[in-house]
């Protein structure tokens, strides 16, 4: 059997691409994990309003399309993608943010319950968009496992916690543990099958893969296990400890480290897991 085109690197999708899921995930996973935790246990010292949260997270997603824009050409007739919601990822994805930004006026003009529920549901959707342009992509063999779907539903999520630890809890740092407590949990989740992906990938070099791999454990273990070590000290410290003050710097560590392991894994899911599959012939 002779190899008309060997396995490869895709070189179609570059910095943009990864900045589109990282920033967009980023912006939706944030009023998820917002709206989540403050109507399961609403927290008076949050610093963003569900509007202000919903504006936060819309400039992010927004900054990840533009991203795409840039990276594809002619951004401005990036309004043709719209034509294809029958059939394309990415205009879903579009579609998605689109309704995101109406349902955000709405929420900033007449705040409502089914207002901040529609936006989560379109954040859901705006997230699963992301997870099956990659899944759907048929030349790249890794891109097609089910665990990478998850591995980006559970990454919005984690940096959405970032973005929590970082943003609203600047005036009520001991309202943490209603987030790290759920947030640890997913985040060493996301870090195992992260791991696992790493070694279960078919490298192209394997002298340049073991330095490939130690070099993103190394990452991984920056970005997801380091913190969710100290969040687990944190749920579990003794009582005396905490009812201390927590000094919002902590928080502010932990969130820099989970949203700088969501950006190395956008990164890796690009440039390290975008190997195409090989054509051949008999």
């Amino acid at each position: 059997m002779a190899s008309i085109i060997p396995n490869e690197n895709q070189k179609e999708w570059g910095w943009a691409a990864s900045a589109n899921f990282f920033l967009g995930g980023t912006g939706a996973g944030y009023y998820l994990t917002h709206v989540s935790i403050n109507y399961v246990e609403p927290m008076d010292g949050f610093s963003a309003s569900h509007a202000g949260a919903a504006v936060i997270a819309a400039i992010f997603m927004m900054a990840g399309l533009v991203c795409v824009a840039l990276e594809a050409g002619r951004p401005l007739q990036g309004y043709g993608a719209f034509r294809g919601i029958g059939h394309s990822w990415m205009s879903r994805e579009m579609f998605c943010f689109a309704l995101f930004m109406v349902f955000t006026a709405g929420d900033i003009l007449a705040p409502s319950l089914w207002c901040k529920i529609a936006l989560a549901v379109i954040a859901t959707g705006f997230i699963v968009s992301q997870a099956m342009v990659v899944h759907t992509s048929a030349a790249i063999e890794p891109w097609r496992s089910p665990l990478l779907i998850v591995m980006i539903l559970f990454n919005a999520i984690v940096s959405g916690i970032g973005m929590v630890l970082l943003v609203d809890l600047k005036h009520a740092p001991m309202e943490y543990r209603y987030v790290l407590e759920p947030g640890t949990v997913l985040v060493v989740i996301n870090g195992l099958i992260w791991t696992w992906l790493v070694f279960r990938e078919k490298p192209l070099s394997w002298t340049r893969s073991r330095r490939r791999r130690m070099l993103t454990m190394a990452k991984i273990g920056l970005g997801r296990f380091l913190p969710v070590s100290i969040m687990g000290w944190l749920i579990f410290a003794p009582q005396h400890v905490m009812d201390i003050d927590l000094d919002h710097g902590t928080l502010i560590f932990i969130g820099l480290c989970l949203l700088f392991g969501s950006h190395v894994f956008t990164r890796w899911m690009i440039q390290e897991a975008g190997i195409k599959c090989p054509v051949s012939f008999d």
